[in-house]
């Protein structure tokens, strides 16, 4: 508990994800969409009025998104230009599924939702992304204490990954002499087509093997 809590305080005090995230406010509008649409309710009358009353809010959660960044990396900026056309489709399957009844009620929320959108799409265009380590936390020492509860120094998390990496390309380098010494082990991957792939398409490959695991637990 006072490691969950001590992420939280991370979060929103040290790092201030809030600052350099624009997916965060997507998620929580988003989400929040998703979970009224698809948790239990009492009647469509009440799911309706779940749904209204978060649509309406969406467009102020967006606006604070563009309020509060200071600056965006890399790969949230990445990250949140493909989400925002998601949400764009999303808003749009909503509209398809929504009663007749009840698209006229919400049809001018959707409409506001859907600027939002627009907007802090805009703001992402007109704002250049910072490289990734712009963030990177100074009180790593901390966070690794609190947050995770490790014992281990960054120094020595380091060195661990270190030892693992190398005993994996050892390994990697004994199975690649084994098997052609003439190629490299990535070709080797590459180039492996274990037998019987043709007759598998992906999605049945994926249901054999779902069939396979529940049946082994």
């Amino acid at each position: 508990l006072q490691a969950s809590i001590a992420g939280l305080l991370t979060e929103l005090e040290i790092t201030q994800t809030w600052r350099h995230n624009p997916l965060l406010y997507l998620k929580i509008a988003f989400i929040g969409l998703d979970h009224c649409l698809t948790k239990p309710a009492d009647s469509a009358e009440q799911r309706m009025e779940w749904l209204r009353s978060r649509l309406s809010v969406v467009p102020e959660i967006l606006r604070q998104a563009a309020a509060n960044m200071l600056c965006v990396p890399e790969t949230y900026h990445r990250s949140a230009w493909n989400m925002l056309a998601d949400c764009k489709l999303f808003l749009h399957e909503i509209e398809q599924h929504l009663p007749p009844k009840q698209l006229p009620h919400l049809q001018g929320l959707l409409g506001e939702v859907h600027s939002a959108l627009v907007r802090l799409r805009e703001f992402l265009k007109a704002t250049a992304p910072v490289p990734d380590q712009t963030l990177t936390p100074s009180n790593l020492d901390s966070i690794l204490r609190a947050r995770f509860v490790s014992i281990r120094s960054p120094a020595e998390i380091y060195a661990v990954a270190v030892e693992e990496w190398s005993e994996n390309m050892e390994q990697l380098r004994r199975l690649q002499a084994a098997i052609d010494p003439g190629k490299s082990w990535l070709e080797l991957y590459h180039e492996y087509l274990p037998p019987g792939i043709g007759q598998w398409d992906t999605l049945a490959l994926y249901r054999r093997e779902i069939t396979d695991l529940r049946e082994f637990f």
